[in-house]
């Protein structure tokens, strides 16, 4: 029973490492591929509207998560 645990943990493991490694190379090709098609102004637009967008959705997700586990608590 241990060797199956042992054999699914390893398994399971490996999966998210081998993912992890995808996204980082899938990013690191979008950011090429948007780095040579936009050039240095359009990169800096692009890169400018992630940040004020993850930054405009900050406060939203500092309290919504709390707000919505109370509301089912409640209910």
């Amino acid at each position: 029973m241990s060797g199956d645990l042992r054999t699914r943990l390893l398994r399971g493991g490996l999966g998210i490492g081998g993912l992890s490694v995808a996204e980082l190379a899938l990013g690191l090709g979008t950011a090429i591929l948007l780095a040579r098609d936009l050039g240095a102004a359009g990169l800096g637009a692009y890169s400018l509207g992630i940040a004020v967008s993850v930054l405009a959705g900050l406060p939203v997700e500092c309290g919504l998560p709390g707000l919505v586990t109370r509301e089912i608590a409640h209910a």
